[in-house]
C-alpha cells in the first residue's frame, strides 16, 4: 500500500500575522462542521496555526493567494474524521475556478469541506467528492437565501403600512438589495430589529438619514454592529444586576 503525503509550502509567519486574543471583533463559534474562529469586522472565518489564529487577508492588508489560503483553512479543520492530507491533495488538483469557490465558501461560511479518513486513495474519487460538497453547499445556501429574502420582503411590506414615509419605494428597494449583501448574522439582526415596532421606527429614521452613496452598505453594517454592541452591553448589565440580586439574597438568607 502506497502512503501519500502532501506538503504545502507555507511562508514563515510573524507575530503580527496573528489575531490578538483581546481583539473585540474576534468571536469563537461552536457550530458543528465549521471552523470555530470568526472575525466580526471583516465577516470572515479564520484559519489557525497551532495555538494562533491567523488574521484574514483584509486585516493583514495583503492577499495570500487562493492555494495558500486553501491549505491554511484545511490545516485548521477541527473534524478528526477528515483526512487533511488527502483533502489538500484533492484541492491542489481542482481547477482554479473551483479552488476559488472552495476558499470563498470556507471564508464566508466556515464549512470544513474535505474527504473522510476511510476514502480510498483514488484521484477521481477525491476530486469529485470535493466538487460534490461545494455544489451541495451552494444549493443549500441559495435555498436559504431565497427563503430569507422572501421573509424579509414580507416583513418590510408589512412595515410599509405603519411607516409609509420612512419606507418609501426608494428605501424599500435599497433595503431589499442591501439585505442580500449582508451575512447571516447581520440579516438575522436586521430582521430582529424590524420585527419590533419601536426599534423598527428608530432604525428606519437612521437609515432614511444615511447618505445613499457608495458607502451605504458599510454605513448600514456599522449601524448594525453598534446596535448589536449596545444589545450585548445591555445583556451584560442585566446579568450583573441578576448576579448582584442573587448575592444580596444569599447574604440576607445567611443572617
Amino acid at each position: 500500500m502506497t502512503v501519500f503525503y502532501f506538503h504545502a509550502t507555507v511562508d514563515f509567519m510573524k507575530q503580527d500575522d496573528y489575531c490578538k486574543k483581546n481583539c473585540p471583533y474576534l468571536k469563537r463559534l461552536s457550530e458543528k462542521g465549521k471552523l470555530p474562529f470568526y472575525c466580526d469586522l471583516y465577516r470572515s472565518f479564520l484559519a489557525t496555526k497551532k495555538h494562533h489564529i491567523i488574521r484574514t487577508d483584509a486585516c493583514l492588508g495583503k492577499s495570500l493567494g487562493t492555494k495558500e489560503s486553501g491549505f491554511q483553512f484545511i490545516s485548521s479543520y477541527q473534524n478528526t474524521a477528515i483526512n487533511k492530507q488527502m483533502t489538500k491533495w484533492g484541492f491542489h488538483r481542482l481547477n482554479p475556478q473551483i479552488q476559488a469557490q472552495f476558499v470563498q465558501l470556507i471564508h464566508q461560511e466556515g464549512n470544513e469541506i474535505g474527504v473522510l479518513n476511510n476514502t480510498p486513495f483514488k484521484d477521481k474519487l477525491i476530486v469529485s467528492t470535493l466538487v460534490g460538497q461545494i455544489k451541495m453547499i451552494h444549493a443549500e445556501l441559495n435555498e436559504t437565501e431565497e427563503n430569507e429574502s422572501n421573509k424579509f420582503s414580507q416583513l418590510i411590506n408589512k412595515l410599509e403600512e405603519d411607516f409609509p414615509v420612512l419606507l418609501n419605494d426608494g428605501n424599500k428597494n435599497l433595503l431589499q438589495n442591501l439585505f442580500s449583501m449582508l451575512d447571516k448574522s447581520e440579516q438575522g439582526l436586521l430582521m430582529g430589529i424590524l420585527s419590533t415596532p419601536q426599534k423598527a421606527e428608530s432604525f428606519l429614521k437612521t437609515f432614511d438619514d444615511m447618505p445613499k452613496g457608495e458607502n451605504l452598505l458599510k454605513d448600514l453594517r456599522r449601524e448594525l454592529f453598534e446596535i448589536e454592541k449596545e444589545r450585548e452591553e445591555e445583556l451584560k448589565r442585566l446579568q450583573q444586576n441578576d448576579l448582584l440580586r442573587f448575592q444580596l439574597q444569599l447574604n440576607n438568607n445567611s443572617r
